[in-house]
């Protein structure tokens, strides 16, 4: 590896330490703080509320990919097992990103002082959402230029994967 992208991880490294480092992890009044079980890559239940996580996207969990052997495999469901395996039985804080009341509820949710958001994008499990929020581009873009997760695969983007599979028609 060359010296510039060697200090170019490097430094993305640190800003993903900074950021999840954050001092907005205090649990607020709007918190909602507990045990959480992984639904999808994308999406948590704490205390029998759904909480998607806020500017993602992961693979629905009947979704398959192709390795780069074209062997398919269900990347929706590795998403959300790496996102179970991380979060295992830990307290969960996930503070809401709008007041406005959604079913589910979207949030930013953290493991300690570690951002879920950031962490399953920067694994390669989920891509930034891009519709209302550019938050988790960086991330998104250093998985796939190292490879990590289904950006060392073939697969469809996951909102036109659930389009497809809803039948209704891409935007």
């Amino acid at each position: 590896m060359n010296r510039n992208k060697l200090l170019k991880r490097t430094l993305a490294a640190l800003l993903v330490l900074a950021l999840s480092a954050s001092p907005t992890l205090a649990v607020h009044k709007t918190s909602i703080v507990g045990h959480a079980s992984v639904i999808a890559g994308d999406t948590i239940k704490i205390d029998g509320k759904s909480i998607r996580l806020h500017g993602i996207d992961a693979p629905d969990e009947r979704q398959l990919c192709a390795d780069s052997n074209e062997n398919s495999y269900p990347c929706g469901q590795r998403a959300a097992s790496t996102l179970a395996e991380k979060i295992k039985s830990q307290t969960v804080v996930c503070r809401p990103t709008s007041t406005e009341i959604t079913h589910p509820t979207v949030a930013e949710c953290w493991l300690n002082n570690i951002n879920l958001n950031i962490w399953i994008v920067a694994q390669g499990w989920a891509i930034a959402s891009r519709e209302g929020s550019t938050d988790y581009v960086p991330w998104e873009d250093d998985a796939r230029q190292a490879q990590r997760g289904i950006w060392a695969a073939t697969f469809t983007q996951p909102s036109e994967w659930q389009n497809r599979s809803s039948g209704k028609q891409p935007r």
